[in-house]
């Protein structure tokens, strides 16, 4: 099914999870179910790639290369937060600046 995966960077080496069952798998693995890598989501921003080849394989996950991530926010962008959140008893959202 669909997933969006969990990106680590440990010991020089870059990891990627699969919060829904907790599979854990290294960038160049070859078993990882993982086919794409469309956009990444940091504190900072929305990633979408603009590699040429988008398999976790052959991605390079060093968003500071302008030519292989381009961001979705600009760089001045500042979250406004609400002043009340209201949540109904069918409907439970969660915002994430």
């Amino acid at each position: 099914g669909k997933v969006a995966y969990v990106l680590t960077h440990e010991n020089e080496e870059y990891f990627l999870w699969n919060p829904l069952n907790g599979q854990c798998y290294k960038q160049f693995d070859a078993f990882c179910p993982l086919q794409s890598v469309d956009c990444l989501i940091n504190w900072e921003n929305v990633w979408f790639n603009a590699q040429q080849n988008s398999s976790p394989m052959c991605v390079s996950f060093d968003i500071s290369k302008e030519g292989f991530w381009r961001q979705f926010l600009p760089y001045n962008f500042q979250c406004i937060k609400p002043q009340t959140v209201q949540v109904t008893s069918n409907f439970q959202s969660l915002l994430v600046c």
